[in-house]
């Protein structure tokens, strides 16, 4: 007596491996994830000087702290050029 494999369909019944992007997308499981947007961010530091970070935070672009507004802003604008994030200066572009 001859076993049906299941994974065949079991009846006969036909089973389609199937690759259709229309019915691929409708797919929870097959959905790709979306991309992070990260920005740059310069702002006034807490205590002084300025904090240039990254937004969502990641472990290879740590925030970092600048006694003066240029350096943090130069190193800021750099590292958005670099990744090609947006920019952000909570600071209003100026110096406080």
């Amino acid at each position: 007596m001859a076993k049906e494999n299941p994974r065949a369909g079991g009846t006969g019944a036909s089973v389609s491996n199937a690759t259709d992007t229309e019915t691929l997308s409708q797919n929870p499981a097959f959905r790709q994830p979306t991309r992070r947007r990260f920005a740059v961010f310069v702002s006034a530091g807490l205590c002084c000087g300025y904090a240039v970070s990254v937004e969502p935070a990641t472990i290879t672009h740590e925030p970092r702290a600048f006694p003066d507004y240029l350096a943090a802003r130069t190193f800021a604008e750099e590292l958005a050029r670099l990744e090609s994030w947006p920019l952000i200066d909570r600071n209003g572009g100026g110096e406080r």
